[in-house]
């Protein structure tokens, strides 16, 4: 949501999580009209898969010379229990609804974060 109204038609990631390098964007899709989102995917990586969901926050930005630029983004850690070995999930992760405008909270951790972006990206911009 996006001062309570539907975050839609915006991009929405999920990453794999990697502490030394950039992390690996494993999919992307947009909100549909009602700021819902659905994603299925599988992938790999030692020792073990770290994903997480990732929304630029576009959420009460400017227009400015016809671009547009997030204020960062919301991060969301998969929880481990919904992580499976096989390609079926057992169950699915349900985010739930999310206001983004004021949002400052993210769970996005490891070295991209500690050196301040160097290798995790923490501003998009689009153009209009």
């Amino acid at each position: 949501m996006c001062k309570g109204q539907p975050y839609a038609f915006e991009h929405v990631r999920i990453y794999e999580k990697n502490y030394v390098f950039a992390d690996s964007e494993w999919m992307e899709t947009k909100t549909d009209q009602n700021g819902n989102f659905s994603m299925k995917v599988w992938g790999s990586d030692y020792p073990t898969v770290t994903p997480y969901v990732y929304v630029p926050n576009y959420c009460g930005s400017k227009l400015s010379v016809g671009r547009r630029c997030s204020s960062g983004g919301l991060q969301i850690n998969i929880p481990a229990s919904f992580i499976t070995e096989k390609h079926v999930p057992k169950k699915e992760f349900d985010i739930g609804s999310i206001e983004l405008h004021n949002n400052e909270d993210s769970e996005r951790l490891g070295l991209g974060y500690i050196l301040w972006g160097v290798f995790a990206k923490t501003m998009e911009c689009k153009d209009y």
